[in-house]
């Protein structure tokens, strides 16, 4: 009986969608001991440096905008002291 399935591709990759290339690049100036821990840290972590820096830089960045973001919402104490609003 033969085999209707078509023969595999090796090798090739899937295009990723627009929305995940990575189109902008990153330029940092390292001290030298900066750049033997970066990439210490990455190879434990067993991921390239792009990778790792990528992975920390947006994980900090995002828990920075999110206690910014936090930091200027009102609370409910926000209030307390504050000048009684006008009446419309």
């Amino acid at each position: 009986m033969p085999d209707d399935t078509p023969p595999s591709k090796p090798n090739v990759k899937e295009r990723k969608p627009m929305s995940e290339k990575r189109l902008f690049f990153l330029r940092v100036r390292l001290t030298e001991e900066q750049d033997i821990l970066i990439k210490a840290a990455a190879k434990t972590a067993g991921i390239t440096v792009s990778a790792w820096a990528q992975e920390r830089l947006t994980r900090v960045a995002r828990q920075e905008r999110r206690r910014a973001a936090e930091e200027q919402a009102p609370t409910a104490d926000s209030t307390v002291g504050a000048p009684p609003e006008k009446p419309l």
